[in-house]
């Protein structure tokens, strides 16, 4: 389970218990780069399937199945997921996070 982490030289159970991982850490062009090229595969993909197609089941990763629309749309959701997480960690360092509950 768990790939290689965008170009980490490890895989993503790695990331939880692994070394600081600062000096191996790509820069970011290169992994917005490498994200953009992923999405641009699967853009390429999804343009190549007809209505029937959207509505065939396809197996998930974890097992079971869904209609393939559903699963685009959990791989869109899925990214946007983590850049609402990444933006508000960005804006807790930075102290200008609307959002953060003083709960101190």
């Amino acid at each position: 389970m768990g790939g290689p982490a965008g170009g980490l030289g490890c895989r993503i159970e790695e990331l939880q218990t692994g070394p600081d991982l600062a000096d191996r850490e790509p820069a970011m062009p290169a992994m917005v780069e490498w994200s953009g090229a992923g999405h641009r595969l699967l853009r390429e993909h999804v343009a190549l399937l007809d209505d029937a197609e959207l509505l065939r089941p396809r197996r998930r990763p974890e097992g079971g199945m869904n209609e393939t629309r559903w699963l685009i749309a959990v791989m869109i959701e899925h990214d946007l997921y983590h850049a609402g997480e990444i933006s508000h960690l960005r804006a807790l360092k930075h102290g200008d996070d609307r959002w953060a509950w003083d709960i101190g």
